[in-house]
């Protein structure tokens, strides 16, 4: 038997194993990390009651980053140059999302004050707690309006108003305002 057979079918048997495991751990490692990312951006995306899926975000990202890095590849004509420049534009609508969903909290934070100055105004001078906070999701900016009228519907089903503000609080569009006390 010739030597550099063997060794030639070896390296060959070598190779093409090395290629399925890494083929079988990047894909595990790719679905792990899509999983990951749209249950993130799933949540955050219903928390600034954004209706578009979050599928859409991470194909985005994907197409995003092939566009990117084709333009690259054309300018460079080297792949592994075109790949590495374009790589962080993968977390580019991710980093947007991110973005907005923090300057949201931020708008909401500011408007929380005025929000229960103006039912604290409300309640003084005879409205009752559902009128005034109804008058807050009318009269207000989002995204304290959206939030004050996700509760005043809640109200309107029956849902006691601590239960409708609990709610609030617990799916993270609200903050702290489900601890509000409600005699």
């Amino acid at each position: 038997m010739d030597v550099p057979a063997v060794a030639y079918g070896t390296i060959f048997v070598a190779v093409a194993m090395f290629t399925v495991t890494g083929w079988h751990i990047l894909q595990r490692s790719w679905s792990q990390y899509e999983d990951r990312l749209l249950h993130g951006a799933s949540y955050e995306l219903e928390q600034m009651q954004v209706n578009v899926p979050a599928s859409v975000l991470f194909y985005f990202s994907v197409a995003t980053f092939l566009l990117v890095a084709g333009f690259l590849f054309l300018v460079f004509q080297v792949v592994w140059i075109a790949g590495t420049m374009a790589f962080p534009t993968l977390f580019m609508p991710r980093m947007i999302h991110v973005m907005a969903r923090k300057r949201r909290i931020h708008r909401f934070g500011l408007q929380l004050m005025d929000a229960l100055d103006n039912m604290s105004q409300a309640l003084k001078v005879g409205f009752s707690l559902q009128q005034a906070v109804d008058m807050v999701a009318r009269e207000m900016a989002a995204p304290i309006s959206q939030e004050f009228k996700i509760v005043r519907h809640e109200m309107n089903l029956g849902v006691p108003v601590d239960k409708a503000l609990e709610d609030a609080r617990e799916h993270g569009r609200v903050g702290d305002l489900g601890a509000v006390e409600v005699q």
